[in-house]
């Protein structure tokens, strides 16, 4: 009887899981499903009046491309109980094609280093 009662159970379990990770659960997010990329004009279709503009875009972002990396930066150095404590700054920098930097926009993103002082 017990045996059964247990496989019973599992048989309960899945039926559950499987209607919360169903579309029609009540838990389920209203966008999921949906193709997010759907409002995007295709580059394919030539004879679209948008694509001509697309493509134009599409060039545009090419003439322009821009190479983005993260970067930490020391923001300050703390002495805290004997300890030091160096904070660093995630930064976003933007480079164009020859190097130079067109901006730096700093994150959220901290991280600290502590050093026993000698």
């Amino acid at each position: 009887m017990k045996k059964y009662m247990y496989i019973l159970g599992i048989i309960a379990l899945i039926t559950l899981v499987a209607y919360l990770e169903s579309p029609n659960s009540p838990l389920a997010h209203p966008n999921e499903g949906t193709n997010m990329y759907s409002s995007i004009p295709s580059v394919e279709d030539s004879d679209s009046p948008g694509a001509t503009e697309a493509n134009s875009n599409v060039e545009n972002e090419e003439e322009e491309a821009v190479l983005t990396s993260l970067e930490l930066k020391l923001e300050k150095t703390e002495l805290v109980d004997g300890y030091i404590i160096e904070t660093y700054r995630e930064y976003e920098i933007y480079n164009n094609e020859a190097g130079e930097v067109i901006k730096s926009v700093p994150t959220e993103h901290y991280e600290y280093l502590k050093y026993l002082e000698e």
